[in-house]
């Protein structure tokens, strides 16, 4: 049977089946919409109807935030919203047709779950004697407060145009995680969790303003009765990131001999927050081109709607040998998975129309959406996960996100600026992680060679037949593994 015509019929027996199950107190529009997506709508009259929208019959148009419907009207659903769909049912074909989707997308992941993302401050910069820290002052409406970056800088001489820079968020200094990036001519400016408390620091308490302190509430307050005047811990720090940048575009670029035009920002964990930080920066300020978020876990890089939970997995032939194996059974590792309610994820991270889902199949989005808006000409996607160190994170989870969000990139004829990038354990980037976007970025962004061969030991070995290609598969996408990842998605 043709494919358009069965989902159609489906479609038709779901209607028909919702409306004979509602009251006529409970009168409602049923909208099925392309990819599947259904959303009811509080009728006022006693009559329910079922709108079948054609994709041929509506124009490409951006739904915008004040258009988007509440919360409370989208019923669960199992498969990701499409990427390629605007809102209001369209297909999205083409380039410039993907540019306004990246528009839609911003304003869907603003009025569900960040919160609203901030500009137009004055943005000012000092240093300490040695410039081994930099004093970060904002100011907005005759208010201001200031935070403290960590600055490492490569020794010897920078190359022309300065030092490549990377943005870290981190809980605590030193970078130690990020020394390999040092050593190959990175600068490295840190928020640390010290730090980035003075951005804000909200206690996970997204229903009051009780708990909400730092610097980025005194400049903008949240209200909890209007979701345009609210934010989230995560888009906060994400602002401060930002923040970082404009410091570096007034003039402390030019002081510290640092290159903006490959910025890197990545952060490391879930639990600590400063993954999806990084992950959420990247999707909201265009300045940072390469996007490196490490254990993102929800909110970040992993798809809610994917449960590993129980599921056992084949973790071979690719990390047969690894230094991290100790006793991980490499030929069946069970999964502990995304067990996490979505309420207990619920709060501050996010803004209060995200306490208004009861569970992550009633979401409008899911983790593609987050990722491809780094789909853009010369911006990349370098997502990491660590596989045994998977709780609240789903591993697999990473790959469905980079599955759902691939159409996007090859759209674009981008798929070189996706990449993923497993380590068996740490919820922090190991050096293999580093030594994989390293020679990643020489190639794709400046068009340098690398040499396996000069890997540090032991993965100038384990590698050494590793290419760049090798960043668009994984372990979950093995046909070992093929019954075991489709299983998490029917969860």
């Amino acid at each position: 049977m043709n494919t358009n015509i069965f989902k159609l019929i489906a479609a038709i027996v779901a209607a028909w089946f919702a409306m004979a199950t509602t009251t006529a107190q409970e009168a409602k529009t049923m909208y099925i919409m392309k990819g599947g997506r259904i959303m009811f709508e509080t009728a006022t009259s006693k009559i329910d109807s079922v709108i079948f929208y054609q994709p041929e019959e509506l124009p490409v148009v951006i739904t915008t935030m004040d258009e988007l419907p509440e919360p409370e009207t989208f019923e669960r659903q199992a498969a990701p919203p499409d990427l390629l769909t605007m809102f209001n049912g369209a297909p999205v074909t083409t380039k410039e047709e993907w540019a306004m989707r990246r528009e839609e997308i911003k304003g869907i992941l603003q009025k569900y779950m960040y919160g609203m993302w901030r500009t137009g401050e004055n943005v000012t910069y000092s240093f300490n004697a040695n410039k081994t820290s930099m004093t970060v002052t904002v100011e907005k409406d005759g208010k201001s407060f200031d935070f403290n970056a960590a600055v490492n800088l490569p020794t010897g001489t920078a190359p022309e145009g300065g030092w490549p820079v990377a943005v870290v968020f981190i809980l605590a200094l030193p970078t130690n995680y990020y020394s390999y990036l040092v050593q190959q001519g990175y600068a490295l400016i840190t928020i640390t969790s010290v730090e980035s408390l003075k951005i804000t620091s909200d206690n996970k308490s997204g229903l009051s303003t009780a708990g909400k302190t730092g610097g980025f509430w005194t400049l903008y307050p949240y209200d909890n009765n209007d979701w345009k005047n609210q934010t989230g811990t995560i888009m906060a720090l994400a602002w401060g990131a930002s923040k970082i940048m404009d410091a570096l575009a007034g003039g402390a670029d030019e002081a510290l001999n640092i290159n903006t035009e490959a910025a890197v920002i990545t952060g490391a964990s879930a639990n600590d927050k400063y993954a999806p930080a990084a992950t959420c920066t990247g999707a909201f300020d265009e300045r940072f081109k390469v996007i490196m978020p490490v254990n993102a876990g929800f909110g970040g890089t992993t798809m809610g709607r994917y449960k590993s939970e129980g599921i056992t997995y084949t973790l071979l032939p690719e990390f047969q040998g690894d230094p991290k194996t100790g006793s991980i059974n490499l030929a069946a590792w069970t999964s502990s998975g995304v067990s996490t309610a979505l309420a207990t994820i619920q709060g501050g991270w996010f803004n209060t129309n995200f306490e208004k889902f009861t569970q992550y199949e009633q979401l409008p989005f899911d983790a593609h959406f987050i990722t491809a808006l780094s789909c853009m000409e010369d911006r990349y996607m370098f997502m990491v996960s660590g596989i045994t160190s998977n709780s609240p994170l789903s591993p697999p989870g990473m790959w469905y996100n980079y599955e759902s969000a691939k159409p996007a990139f090859d759209l674009m004829g981008l798929s070189d600026n996706i990449a993923i990038q497993y380590h068996l354990n740490n919820t922090y980037p190991e050096q293999v992680d580093l030594i994989k976007m390293n020679a990643y970025i020489n190639k794709r962004v400046h068009d340098k060679d690398y040499d396996t061969s000069t890997f540090p030991s032991p993965w100038n070995t384990l590698l050494k037949d590793w290419t760049l290609e090798d960043l668009k598969s994984c372990i979950f996408a093995t046909e070992a593994n093929k019954e075991s990842y489709e299983a998490g998605k029917a969860k």
